[in-house]
């Protein structure tokens, strides 16, 4: 490779993280091909959520 990088793994959230609207039709359209019809709307967060143990 031209970064004399072997292999760069971005992470399975790397698209999500990316674009999530065009991640949430990628997952609809592989539920919807299992054979039930599943429709999903993007919800933006206006807030943030800190998890606390």
């Amino acid at each position: 490779m031209h970064s004399h990088v072997d292999h760069l793994d971005l992470g399975a959230a790397h698209v999500t993280r990316r674009d999530p609207a065009r991640a949430v039709q990628h997952m609809t359209r592989e539920a919807n091909a299992l054979g039930p019809t599943v429709c999903c709307d993007l919800i933006t967060s206006t807030t943030s959520a800190t998890v606390t143990s």
